[in-house]
């Protein structure tokens, strides 16, 4: 064969595994494709178009017999050597970096999607309620969704069956797991009649972040009315005093307080709600009211950001009242971490409405 064809046959190889990469591993990992055409033109040009360009152009000029100063043929196959193996390594660079955003995203971790969960009721439910959880570690910490089953299985007066299920990632933000397939292929897999969207917790750190949010959650919400799905949004909570978001001045809560931060959360988070006419799950607010408390457990674990048991109980507990509607009076479910009486401070704490 001739160096013409084997140039064909290389970019036909480059070109198809390419083509995979993000026609199925790119939405495989959440990798957004639209950002990813970019690099993947860019290398598709420099190891095919611009070699088979610069072939075409050493034939051209071979054949026009133009001649040097010294009266000779150029030798167009030297002349352009150099140029084709340096557009190769600059294609090779720009592939490198890409599989690098590709090998990081696997080392962070996929979203991981939990087999559904369904309450126990005594005798016929009167209806049944199926829910899909979308979030980081603020919901798959102590596995808050099957928390809330937990406690509607413990309720001997429940009558509303709960199927719940989860699809999760450590730091991810909606808009990642918007791009997931993992994510949006649950979404698809059957009705859902609540989708819970939990925001990453710095969501209202910049301008910036805030706006990739409405953008985010505007992408779920068309997505969820599709399935006749209702969205809801997860009201998340600060982190405690004395996390590192505070003293780190890299942190977009630099020298702020958890009152102040907890306050834009509630203020920004209601603003999201009333744009796209959702209902919003106060967890946040109820956190607030909880560390006022003198005698409340602690609800954050060691790292003063993620949930204890007694923070995933009390979070469990408002969306299972959420849900149900039901009074918290006959719950006999708790953690077995909690004592009766922390997890009875917690109901009665849940119980209360607040605004």
């Amino acid at each position: 064969m001739t160096s013409r064809t084997w140039d064909y046959i290389a970019g036909a190889c480059i070109v198809i595994a390419l083509v995979f990469l993000l026609a199925v591993a790119g939405p495989l990992l959440g990798l957004d494709w639209h950002r990813a055409l970019l690099p993947l033109g860019l290398i598709v040009f420099l190891a095919v178009g611009v070699p088979l360009f610069l072939r075409g152009l050493a034939v051209l000029l071979s054949q026009s017999q133009q001649t040097t100063a010294s009266g000779d043929p150029p030798d167009s196959t030297l002349m352009f050597a150099r140029s084709k193996r340096a557009a190769r390594i600059a294609a090779m660079v720009v592939g490198f970096f890409f599989l690098m955003e590709i090998v990081l995203r696997v080392m962070a971790g996929v979203p991981v999607a939990t087999k559904a969960a369904v309450s126990r009721i005594v005798g016929e439910p009167t209806r049944t309620v199926s829910i899909l959880f979308i979030g980081n570690s603020f919901t798959y910490v102590n596995d808050i969704p099957d928390m809330v089953v937990q406690i509607a299985s413990s309720d001997a007066t429940n009558k509303v069956q709960l199927e719940v299920r989860s699809v999760t990632r450590g730091g991810a933000d909606l808009n990642y797991m918007f791009h997931s397939a993992q994510a949006s292929n649950v979404l698809k897999q059957q009705h859902w009649d609540y989708l819970v969207l939990q925001e990453q917790s710095q969501w209202t750190g910049s301008q910036a972040r805030i706006d990739d949010t409405y953008a985010a959650v505007d992408n779920w919400t068309q997505a969820a009315r599709q399935v006749r799905a209702t969205p809801i949004l997860y009201e998340t909570w600060a982190d405690k005093a004395g996390s590192p978001a505070y003293s780190d001045p890299r942190s977009y809560f630099f020298r702020q307080t958890p009152d102040q931060v907890q306050e834009d959360i509630d203020a920004q988070s209601s603003a999201l709600a009333r744009h796209f006419g959702m209902a919003v799950v106060l967890v946040g607010r109820y956190w607030a009211y909880a560390e006022e408390q003198s005698n409340a457990p602690d609800l954050y674990a060691a790292d003063h950001h993620h949930p204890s048991v007694a923070g995933s109980y009390l979070t469990a507990l408002i969306f299972y009242h959420f849900f149900t509607g039901n009074a918290l009076t006959q719950i006999r479910y708790h953690p077995p971490e909690l004592t009766p009486e922390q997890a009875q401070f917690l109901i009665d704490l849940a119980s209360q409405p607040i605004g």
